[in-house]
């Protein structure tokens, strides 16, 4: 892939991302999403976007799977992980989502403590 395309792909993810996290349509940060995936299927991040975005739209099984993706990607980055012990803990799988977070605090020394808590419905 060159890098014009890799780059286009870097900006759709971004933009995806910023609609999802700031309260905009989030069906138009999953098409951003699903384009940026489609330009760079290869790139760790996208998983990992499009998953979060699948969980705010409540397609919780869908976000896990991608999710896993993301994780499976991108091990060394504690943010798909936190991602997806959400989407477990949506679902219900508590061992899951406590794994999920002891391995994403583990990447980050500065998370000493993993509170697992309630789901969000």
């Amino acid at each position: 892939m060159d890098t014009t395309c890799r780059s286009i792909a870097d900006t759709t993810n971004q933009l995806a991302r910023i609609y999802a996290d700031h309260g905009g349509d989030l069906a138009m940060a999953l098409a951003l999403a699903h384009a940026a995936a489609e330009r760079a299927p290869d790139a760790r991040q996208v998983d990992d976007t499009v998953g979060w975005i699948l969980y705010k739209n409540g397609l919780t099984s869908l976000a896990v799977a991608a999710l896993r993706r993301g994780v499976a990607r991108d091990p060394g980055n504690p943010i798909p992980r936190r991602h997806l012990a959400m989407a477990y803990l949506r679902t219900g799988d508590i061992d899951h989502a406590r794994a999920s977070l002891e391995a994403a605090a583990a990447l980050e020394p500065s998370a000493r403590e993993v509170d697992v808590g309630t789901p969000e419905v």
